[in-house]
């Protein structure tokens, strides 16, 4: 099966990316730096793997995803291939100078050697500066693939030396289709899934995939509707940082689960604590104090951006929820994203008018604001509630 086959709905770029692909193997000029653009969902990174698969692939079709060279890639431990991400708040400085002087190195096995950077949105525009001179100057056996959600993520020093690559958001119907195929669920069920991920393959993939993820999204939803006072409002925030506080539930919220999932913070630090030869209970000798701290240090950076992308799913789900009510009083039903709870929303829309579910929205978004400015989740999310049932 190609590589490019959980591209859903981008007939068009996959056309591209094999060109462009085909291009290289008989020696034409066809870029050296990619910029991948496209709304969350819309498989940015599916798209920058897939398109390094198919430029060391060795089979006679680009990215035929038989190959060892397609499936290393595929499986990330390709040793041309080599991908830049965080899950921190933004990408280290330190991080890109690694990668700059890596990119001058020839590559092992492959004919290039090429480097992803995931959301390159997070880079601050010191650390992109760091990045420019190698984009303007690279190496010929060197590709960068950059991922962000619109070119306005980075600056037009780099958008203007790379190839731009634009990806849409998939229909209802491709997205029903794969979770079809993928999941060998019923078509309604599917058709539902797709609409309330709002065609976002990933979180879609992770409510069909995932009974957990499924049942938590209706659970604060439908608990949404019984926040009536202070008291609720505490509770429904303590409910969901309690609830968050758990790697995997986290993990699972953000449509990732065990794709991501390794164990707890606390298993992890055990393990290292091993490699370092240092075993369950004993002292840490003083010599080893700080790569412990600094991994403390990490897993804490880790956790923090968890659950704030857990937080980030659930307010998306909250605002997509008064978005339902401001179309159900637009008299705009057959719109709806939250499918399953229709009954719900036309029940919510009698009570709250479209200028209040306006109101909630705007509530969120200051919310989410808040967060990225990394004001303390706890308190984000009780003054959210808390205006929310005013």
């Amino acid at each position: 099966m190609s590589v490019f086959h959980r591209l859903i709905g981008q007939e068009k770029v996959v056309a591209l990316l094999k060109q462009s692909s085909l291009n290289k193997r008989s020696g034409v000029e066809s870029g050296h730096a990619w910029l991948f653009t496209g709304p969350p969902g819309s498989g940015r990174t599916i798209a920058a793997r897939a398109f390094a698969a198919s430029l060391v692939c060795t089979g006679e079709e680009p990215g035929c995803g038989t190959c060892t060279e397609c499936q290393q890639v595929m499986n990330e431990t390709h040793a041309d291939v080599e991908y830049v991400r965080t899950d921190g708040v933004s990408i280290a400085i330190e991080d890109v100078r690694d990668v700059v002087s890596r990119a001058y190195i020839r590559p092992s096995s492959a004919q290039y050697r090429i480097i992803i950077i995931e959301d390159a949105d997070r880079m601050p525009e010191r650390t992109t500066n760091v990045l420019l001179k190698a984009i303007e100057e690279p190496p010929q056996s060197t590709i960068w693939i950059l991922c962000t959600p619109s070119t306005e993520d980075v600056l037009p020093t780099i958008y203007s030396r790379c190839r731009h690559v634009q990806l849409g958001v998939p229909s209802t119907e491709d997205v029903s289709r794969h979770l079809i195929d993928s999941f060998q669920i019923d078509a309604d069920h599917a058709h539902v899934v797709a609409r309330v991920s709002n065609n976002h393959i990933g979180r879609a993939r992770g409510l069909a995939g995932d009974k957990f993820a499924w049942d938590y999204r209706q659970k604060i939803l439908r608990a949404s509707f019984a926040v009536h006072n202070i008291c609720d409002a505490v509770f429904m925030s303590s409910f969901i940082m309690n609830s968050l506080k758990d790697a995997e539930n986290a993990d699972r919220m953000n449509s990732l689960g065990a794709e991501k999932n390794e164990g707890s913070d606390e298993e992890k630090l055990i393990d290292f604590k091993r490699s370092l030869g240092i075993g369950e209970g004993e002292r840490v000798p003083a010599v080893l104090r700080k790569q412990v701290k600094d991994f403390e240090e990490e897993l804490k950076r880790k956790a923090t951006r968890r659950i704030r992308d857990a937080l980030e799913r659930i307010m998306l789900d909250m605002i997509a929820l008064y978005r339902d009510v401001i179309f159900v009083h637009m008299s705009l039903g057959d719109g709806l994203i939250n499918v399953d709870f229709d009954e719900d929303i036309h029940r919510i829309s009698t009570f709250i008018p479209a200028d209040e579910a306006l109101r909630r929205i705007d509530i969120i978004f200051d919310a989410r604001e808040r967060l990225a400015r990394n004001c303390a989740p706890q308190l984000v999310m009780e003054a959210m509630w808390a205006q929310l049932c005013v």
